[in-house]
C-alpha cells in the first residue's frame, strides 16, 4: 500500500492521525453524530427531540452557527458557515469593497 521509499516516514501515529481525520470528515459529510457527541445531545431534552428522527439536523445546525474554535481532531480552526459569511459581508460593507456608488 505504501511505496518502499516512503515506509521509513510512515509511523503508527501518522497512520492513526490520517485514519481519525478520514473518519471525522466522512461522518461530517454523512451527517451522522459521533459516539462521543451523542451523549451530550441526548442529555439535552430539546436536542434529543430534534434528533428523534433526524440525527443530521444537529450537526447541520452546528456546522452553520458554531463559533470560531480550534478543532483538536482535525487540528484546524473552524467556524460556522453563516458566521463566516456574515463577517465577510460586514467587512465588505464596512470597507466599501464593492462597485456601487
Amino acid at each position: 500500500m505504501v511505496d518502499d521509499k516512503y515506509k521509513p516516514l510512515i509511523t503508527d501515529k501518522l497512520l492513526n492521525d490520517v485514519r481519525n481525520r478520514i473518519e471525522i470528515i466522512s461522518k461530517r459529510i454523512d451527517g451522522t453524530i459521533r459516539e462521543v457527541d451523542k451523549a451530550a445531545v441526548h442529555a439535552n431534552a430539546m436536542a434529543s427531540y430534534l434528533v428523534l428522527h433526524r440525527n443530521f439536523m444537529i450537526s447541520a445546525l452546528h456546522d452553520r452557527f458554531k463559533p470560531k474554535q480550534y478543532n483538536l481532531d482535525l487540528q484546524t480552526i473552524e467556524e460556522g458557515y453563516y458566521r463566516s459569511t456574515g463577517r465577510f459581508l460586514k467587512n465588505v460593507i464596512a470597507n466599501r469593497h464593492f462597485a456601487i456608488k
